[in-house]
């Protein structure tokens, strides 16, 4: 449902990926780096297009992550990017004077002592802005005595456009008109920063599903070197392991 880009420090995975696990599960879209980094080895490029696309920058706050000179570069390009970022504690600490700039104004979400309840929080807070949108969007329906259906098929540029389908295709899962108007948005906005998620949405969609493996098998043929390559290819795998393209795609 949302893009976020996951800050943490290595020593904190297990509980990071469990967070995020429960997100998921929420239809939520965590970008995670799970990959090794070298002290000596660049900074990855990859990493810098992963948080200029994400909505939310969600930063893991421990004993070892303000320590962490990536995350300190991580959370100085979502500062400069202007990305909305939500503090999560996964421990009682002090914000170093580092960090302070970006984070003075923000609403910090404890995690601890129950990470269930914690995690709720961090869906609230992603999903704020969001529901801000939907009460206006539902008065101006009323006003107009008009649909749903209308008002996504004459604002596919909305900034929450992928957000508002996705809720509203949560409830109403059978109109049909919703689902082709996600399958015109998805083939049409390739480039657009939410069509991974919409391409995990059309994936389970019987009707679309084999149209949107097409499409996106095109897109790997066309986009390798992507920060989103790999797990688009892992979306496809989920599907068909057996793809000799996609594994000839390595």
């Amino acid at each position: 449902m949302a893009q976020v880009f996951v800050s943490y420090a290595r020593s904190d995975m297990e509980i990071v990926d469990r967070v995020v696990d429960l997100l998921e599960k929420k239809e939520i879209d965590c970008w995670i780096d799970r990959k090794d980094i070298d002290g000596g080895n660049i900074w990855r490029e990859e990493i810098v297009h992963a948080i200029r696309d994400a909505r939310v920058f969600v930063i893991f706050l421990s004993h070892n992550s303000v320590k962490s000179d990536y995350v300190h570069r991580e959370l100085a390009v979502a500062g400069h990017e202007g990305i909305r970022i939500i503090p999560v504690m996964l421990v009682n600490i002090e914000i170093p004077d580092s960090m302070k700039f970006q984070l003075a104004r923000e609403q910090k979400i404890f995690l601890y002592p129950y990470v269930d309840l914690g995690v709720e929080k961090i869906i609230q807070a992603l999903l704020t802005d969001v529901n801000i949108t939907i009460r206006m969007v539902n008065e101006y329906l009323a006003q107009k005595g008009t649909s749903w259906v209308r008002w996504l098929r004459i604002n596919g540029t909305h900034p929450h456009w992928h957000l508002l389908w996705h809720i509203q295709r949560q409830n109403d899962v059978n109109n049909h008109s919703l689902l082709e108007i996600g399958y015109i948005w998805f083939k049409e906005n390739q480039k657009h920063r939410d069509w991974v998620s919409m391409l995990k949405a059309m994936l389970k969609e019987q009707q679309y599903r084999n149209h949107a493996y097409a499409i996106a098998l095109h897109w790997l043929r066309k986009n390798r070197g992507h920060h989103q390559w790999e797990i688009v290819r892992g979306l496809l795998l989920q599907i068909n392991p057996e793809d000799a393209v996609l594994q000839s795609m390595r």
